[in-house]
């Protein structure tokens, strides 16, 4: 699978969202065995991280756990889940680099931009409340990605 993506993939692969500020969040890695040509299945162990939030300067990822957690490797074989801590969702832009003592294993770099969902929803139940006569054409109700 490495090295054999079209730019489409790398596209899709190399950036997401997450929710800015917000506790309880994963991200998702995929490690590979080079040697082998496979996906590495009980590598947990070994993988640990490093964050950098807004392009400042790097973390080791510790807090809720130094290692992440394999998925499912019979049916995910490769796939490890890094639970974060909401300090470390804090940012614009999101970079985890994820690397195994494993020789051999390679991880792809995961970045991704921050989403202010939440504050963005809870803007949408505010205005969903007020009353129809607070609109008027100068002042149209807002709509959002959310709803409307």
């Amino acid at each position: 699978m490495r090295g054999n993506k079209n730019k489409a993939q790398d596209e899709e692969s190399g950036g997401g969202s997450m929710q800015k500020n917000v506790a309880s969040q994963k991200v998702l890695i995929y490690a590979h065995d080079t040697i082998s040509d496979v996906a590495k299945t009980g590598d947990a162990a070994n993988i640990t991280a490093y964050i950098s939030k807004d392009g400042g300067a790097t973390a080791e990822h510790t807090t809720p756990s130094a290692n992440p957690t394999e998925l499912d490797s019979t049916n995910m074989p490769g796939v490890y889940v890094f639970d974060l801590a909401q300090a470390e969702t804090n940012c614009d832009d999101f970079v985890l680099y994820a690397k195994s003592s494993t020789s051999g294993v390679a991880i792809d770099v995961v970045k991704m931009v921050t989403t202010y969902e939440a504050t963005l929803n809870a803007i949408k139940t505010i205005t969903d409340a007020l009353p129809d006569s607070v609109w008027t054409a100068d002042n149209a109700k807002p709509r959002t990605r959310f709803g409307d």
